[in-house]
């Protein structure tokens, strides 16, 4: 879809690997500025943590609980209001994975 009718494909995230159960930091890549959450998709979207990755395009993520090994987890956009952001800009690429029941996450890893 994206590319086609001047749709635009939204902009590439990162989570780093490996990520093991017990890891209490998660840590990755994309767009400056752009508020992010974790979520658990093992556990239909329930969100971990929020974050804004910061100007050199690094996010981090400090856990108040260990992950769980076995589990996916995955990033989605967060609350954009007020920062100028557009949601439609956050819908498209070929990067993305749609999950029902959760919706579009950017990246996602399954916790070794």
């Amino acid at each position: 879809l994206a590319g086609e009718n001047n749709i635009k494909f939204g902009p590439n995230f990162k989570i780093y690997e490996p990520v093991r159960g017990g890891d209490l930091v998660v840590r990755g890549t994309g767009p400056s500025g752009v508020p992010i959450k974790l979520v658990n998709v093992s556990e239909v979207g329930t969100e971990i943590d929020e974050a804004v990755i910061d100007e050199n395009g690094e996010f981090r993520f400090d856990l108040g609980q260990p992950l769980k090994s076995g589990h996916s987890i995955g990033i989605q956009l967060g609350d954009i209001t007020g920062t100028g952001l557009n949601e439609s800009d956050f819908i498209y690429s070929d990067t993305y994975y749609e999950r029902p029941l959760i919706g579009i996450l950017f990246d996602m890893v399954s916790v070794k």
